[in-house]
Order: structure tokens, then sequence, then C-alpha cells
């Protein structure tokens, strides 16, 4: 039986949604208002925030996500035939995008938060400030090339209308495109364990950002829904062991730095072709903290 939180619904496609969706006006505030401070108090995690800081942990962190989801969808792409040129939306501070363009793709990235967007290209990385359909009506308008990949990464769990953003970069990807989605992985069995064992609440429910919540199968059926064909998953580390294990991050705030710390060690000290084939096999169970997926059109 599926099981339903107050305020939220259930989709055709099978993922939750908060309903309710919060109107944009009171999302715009939220960010504007609240959001930065969730961030500095550790109530909320970006990898732009972390990556735009300076220091040995954000080196770290830096060097860790190059190792791993970055160098995987690297790897994912240069599989593909003829993959050149990508657009990361969501760019953030355009880290990936940086990324991307070192290791040979014509990369760029869009961000509609202006203080992100600014500091990548203080860096020099080609990050543009807009949204997706802010960007959608340029590239119509100035009649760009299409896509070969287009890469959401931690975007549509904050989207009022993911469909719609999907149907946009199909309209930008090339016949055969590829599309690159990373979602949290959320109400996984997992997930429900630790919260029955620890008495917890559905703590990975972050109102109102998050608006969507998806695991790998409802975010399969939601793609296919969208007239794409997954031809590769992934998860990564199911961070809800830590629970199972005794450091409670939920309620001792200050675990989680340190059960992250343990999670990149874990990472790194695994050949990464059998770390691959892991959170492969993880993907087939619904385990894992997010759902890495790749679709074509």
């Amino acid at each position: 039986m599926t099981f339903i939180p107050t305020g939220m619904t259930v989709t055709s496609s099978g993922y939750r949604r908060l309903d309710p969706v919060p109107e944009s006006g009171s999302l715009e505030d939220f960010y504007e208002s609240k959001y930065y401070h969730l961030l500095r108090t550790g109530e909320r995690f970006s990898p732009s925030t972390m990556l735009r800081n300076e220091g040995p942990e954000a080196d770290d962190e830096r060097q860790w996500m190059h190792e791993t989801l970055y160098a995987d969808i690297r790897d994912a792409l240069l599989g593909e035939a003829d993959v050149k040129r990508v657009l990361d939306v969501g760019a953030g501070t355009g880290e990936f995008v940086s990324f991307l363009e070192a290791a040979g793709f014509d990369a760029e990235g869009i961000e509609p938060s202006r203080e992100a967007s600014d500091f990548g290209r203080s860096k020099g990385r080609n990050v543009r400030c807009a949204n997706l359909q802010q960007f959608f009506a340029t590239w119509e308008e100035e009649d760009l090339p299409t896509f070969d990949a287009i890469s959401l990464l931690g975007v549509l769990e904050h989207l009022p209308d993911p469909h719609a953003a999907v149907q946009v970069c199909k309209a930008m990807l090339r016949k055969d495109g590829v599309l690159c989605v990373q979602v949290p992985n959320d109400f996984s069995e997992m997930q429900r364990a630790a919260a029955a064992a620890l008495g917890l609440e559905p703590w990975w429910i972050a109102r109102p950002d998050h608006i969507n919540y998806f695991d790998f199968q409802s975010l399969e059926t939601f793609l296919r829904d969208a007239g794409l064909h997954v031809f590769h998953k992934q998860a990564d580390f199911p961070m809800e062991l830590f629970l199972m294990l005794g450091e409670n991050y939920v309620t001792e705030k200050h675990l989680g730095k340190l059960c992250h710390k343990k999670r990149r060690q874990f990472e790194r000290v695994m050949p990464r072709e059998l770390r691959r084939e892991l959170y492969k096999s993880l993907s087939g169970l619904g385990i894992g903290r997010t759902c890495l997926v790749f679709a074509k059109t």
C-alpha cells in the first residue's frame, strides 16, 4: 500500500507531490528570504553552496564530486555516439559545466540564481542567469542548434511542473539526444525502514522547495510517460545505513558532516568500476540516496 503523508498526493506516474503545490509568489519569497539561511544552518544541502566556498573542506568536496558523480556522467555521455554539445540546467556555480569543458565537451549552463551564476562567471565558467523557460524562449528566437545532451541534476524535485520542463528539454534535444536526470530517491523502503526503527517522521520531506518526490520506479514511469526511453540507471550510497548503525544524523545534526565524510571515504577506496556496478545493482533494488537516470528521445 502506498504511503501518502498529509498534504501530498500521488500522480499518475507514481511520484508523490505536495498538494496544494506552493504558489510561485510564495516560492519566490521563500528562496529570497529563507532558503540561504537554511543552507547556512544545515537544514538544506546544496552542492553549489559547498562548491562556492574556499578551503580544504570545499576542495575535498569538489574533488570527490569530480571523481564520482561527474566522472560517471562524463563516461556515460562519452559512451554515446556524437555527444558533444551539452546543456546543464540548474547549473549553480557552473562547476559541472567547467568539468565537462575540461573533458572536451561543448558545455554551457543556465542557473536562475543571480548569486550563483554571477559567482560562476567570475570564475570564467559558461553559466547564464536564466530559468529553463527563459532560456528556451531565447533558444527559439535565436534559432540556436539543438543539444546532444541535457542534464537536470537536483532540479525536477523543485519544479511546480516537471512534465513541462522535460518537454522543453526534449524540444531542445536532437533526435536520440540524451537526458540525464538526478533526483533524491524518496520514500524508499530503506528510508521508511529507518524511520520506523527510530520513530522518525519522514525527514526527507522539505516544504515548500521540494515539491516532487520520486523513486526509481516512478522516475522511469514519469520519463516514459513524457516520451523518453530509460537506458541506464544508477544509485549512490544509501545514507540511511548510518541511521540503522546508530548515527542519527536526523536528530543530531552535527553527525551529518561526519556521515558524509565517511560516505566520501567509502566511494574513494572502492575501485571505480566496482562502485559503479554496485550502484547499478542497488538501483534495481530501489536503494540509494539519489536516482541517476539516463534516457533518450
